[in-house]
């Protein structure tokens, strides 16, 4: 992993590592997957759902070095707990969702840490939510 400067912010970029997240919503089994097996990432959006109070996240992080075959070398969990409020603007407009974040957790295999940066995901695509800060390797 390359460490860079984002602005103010320090940020992990993935270079040796591929990074597959994928979500399972315990409720119903259903699982998606987000975003598969990208390398060289430093920045990720990521939907949350709108029908449950926690977003169970699966991070998948596998070897690039392994051109023909992806080893899994860690898989770390995030937990985003939330509320769903649902918005009318208009009765000529679909409603919408926004979320107030009450907690973000991690498992620390390759994430080492999590940090709520704005806990008001609304419809502002531009708003960093969340900080994902990864171990520091060789």
């Amino acid at each position: 992993m390359k460490h860079h400067e984002d602005g103010n912010d320090s940020t992990m970029v993935l270079d040796r590592y591929y990074l597959t997240v994928s979500v399972n919503h315990i409720e119903n089994g259903a699982d998606t997957v987000y975003l598969n097996k990208t390398g060289k990432i430093s920045t990720l959006k990521l939907p949350v759902s709108y029908a449950y109070k926690n977003d169970t996240l699966f991070f998948d992080f596998s070897d690039t070095l392994q051109s023909s075959q992806y080893k899994t070398v860690a898989i770390d969990t995030v937990c985003i707990s939330k509320t769903n409020e649902l918005i009318f603007e208009g009765v000529e407009c679909n409603p919408r969702y926004h979320h107030k974040v009450l907690s973000a957790t991690t498992t620390h295999h390759m994430i080492d840490s999590i940090v709520v940066k704005n806990n008001y995901i609304d419809n502002d695509p531009n708003k960093v939510h969340f900080n994902l800060f990864l171990h520091p390797s060789d």
